[in-house]
């Protein structure tokens, strides 16, 4: 993980660029592990813009700023992966026996409509 990653704010409004070729605001945004790669990103927008794009979109950049975080490594408590694991099994262990249970039924009725129809014959 970097140390430091990068976002494009809007000034006035305070949001964040999406990313992608067709950039929107959101709170979050996208967040860059590179200047690089946001540079690239810029590329991509501004060809877009001189290709594709209509001219109410050719401004979507305008007050906008790049801004640098450094991130602060620390510990957190996480949960145990082997936990995450034998919850997920055990989810996937209890739907295999619900539907199990389901088809038992299906065939349970299949067979008393079947018995029903042949015994009275």
């Amino acid at each position: 993980m970097a140390d430091t990653v990068y976002k494009i704010r809007d000034r006035e409004t305070g949001l964040f660029s999406t990313g992608g070729s067709s950039p929107y605001w959101y709170n979050d945004g996208k967040t860059w592990s590179a200047i690089g790669h946001v540079k690239n990103h810029v590329n991509l927008v501004v060809d877009g813009m001189t290709e594709r794009r209509n001219p109410i979109d050719r401004g979507i950049y305008d007050g906008a700023e790049i801004v640098e975080f450094r991130l602060v490594r620390t510990e957190a408590e996480m949960p145990s992966l082997s936990g995450l694991v034998a919850k997920k099994l055990a989810k996937i262990k209890a739907t295999q026996e619900a539907w199990a249970a389901q088809e038992a039924e299906r065939d349970r009725a299949a067979y008393e409509e079947l018995k029903a129809r042949f015994e009275g014959a």
